[in-house]
């Protein structure tokens, strides 16, 4: 295990949420000043994800701690790989999995703030590579509504292949043959991967960019995110990916999915703090992270409602609850093999980062947040 802390001096961190809940300006990440840790919350932390990591076998977890819109401690625990033995740092990558959505979701909102992309037009105009079935009955889809999940689209989850799969296919190919539109848009939440497949494609139609090379120029490298990427298996990153482990605890081979924007962004904990700041900071306090505050408000803002395990509203990119200790903007992710979630509370900037590579990930990660904030379940 490898930790960092931050001097001393408490007060209570009020961080909750369950994770059953869970699922142009300035060009420079944010640097606040880190506030001083909170021991107590810390030393908490870690003894559950490591008692929980025996419970269930989950070989490697990696976590960050936000504190008043700051990094304030971050951890790293067990193996990458289960049968190499090769320990996690805070080096080590792990899929953000469905927690890449709202990044890719600030990307089209930067593009938008620029002017080269209209939220509200129909996706017919913009895209130019791939152009979705003629549906007569059916509104117009707006990338608006692909943020919100309330395009009415399918593909829940993303597909994903073998690394050496010569039958995998491309992200246009996916669509042309998977992509449904299942009710009229804007009717009602319904979670779509496959919205995001678009957004993917209509990015690179409207930019010309590689969308791996957007999101390196436009979002990770502006917002301090070194150690992220979105093509985890170049170097230097390949050689700091975490394996993935099912509930078994038997290795998942390398993979690969063709929905980068939806669920293929590889980071650490840090660097999606760095994130979740950066929103947060921009949103609630005024300042600019390459996003303008109107911008990053949108990403806070309620757009209606969602359901169940997705909390009480979406966002553009996120979704939020209503707890005890506030409003709550969040996302979680499943690749298979890997479990992981990310929280800001917009009231204090206290926030959480856990991400593991396991399937049994989600359980480690409940009994965590309970250790933490046992009291502050969520509401609606």
């Amino acid at each position: 295990m490898r930790t960092r802390t931050l001097p001393a001096g408490i007060e209570r961190l009020a961080l909750s949420l369950a994770f059953v809940l869970s699922g142009a300006g300035c060009t420079t990440a944010p640097a606040p000043a880190a506030p001083d840790g909170a021991p107590d919350v810390v030393e908490k932390l870690r003894a559950t994800i490591a008692a929980e990591m025996a419970r269930l076998g989950v070989p490697g977890v990696s976590a960050a701690l936000v504190r008043g819109g700051a990094i304030a401690w971050s951890g790293a625990f067990g193996k990458a790989d289960a049968a190499s033995g090769a320990p996690v740092d805070e080096a080590t990558l792990f899929p953000a999995a469905s927690c890449s959505k709202p990044v890719a979701a600030f990307a089209a909102l930067r593009l938008a703030e620029r002017g080269g992309l209209d939220l509200d037009a129909p996706i017919d105009d913009v895209l130019k590579s791939w152009k979705p079935r003629p549906r007569p009955f059916f509104g117009p889809v707006t990338v608006r509504l692909i943020l919100a999940h309330r395009a009415g689209l399918s593909i829940h989850g993303v597909p994903g292949y073998d690394r050496d799969d010569p039958n995998a296919r491309s992200c246009r190919e996916e669509l042309a043959h998977t992509l449904e539109f299942l009710e009229e848009p804007g009717t009602r939440f319904r979670y779509s991967g496959g919205g995001f497949m678009i957004l993917q494609v209509l990015l690179e139609d409207a930019t010309g960019k590689a969308f791996n090379a957007l999101m390196e120029e436009d979002v990770l490298r502006p917002l301090g995110m070194q150690a992220s990427t979105f093509e985890p298996y170049r170097e230097p990153y390949a050689a700091r990916m975490a394996r993935g482990h099912l509930r078994d605890g038997a290795p998942v081979p390398w993979r690969q999915t063709p929905g980068l924007a939806a669920a293929w962004l590889h980071t650490t904990p840090s660097d999606l703090a760095r994130f979740m700041i950066a929103v947060y900071r921009t949103s609630r306090l005024g300042e600019t992270h390459v996003v303008a505050p109107r911008t990053a408000r949108t990403m806070v803002t309620p757009t209606g409602a969602a359901e169940g395990r997705y909390g009480a509203y979406t966002s553009l990119g996120f979704f939020l609850a209503d707890t005890p200790a506030g409003r709550v903007v969040f996302h979680r992710g499943t690749n298979r093999g890997y479990q992981c979630g990310m929280w800001i509370f917009l009231a204090s900037g206290d926030g959480l980062v856990v991400m593991t590579n396991s399937a049994k990930g989600e359980e480690l990660c409940t009994a965590a947040y309970e250790a933490v904030c046992p009291e502050a379940a969520p509401r609606g």
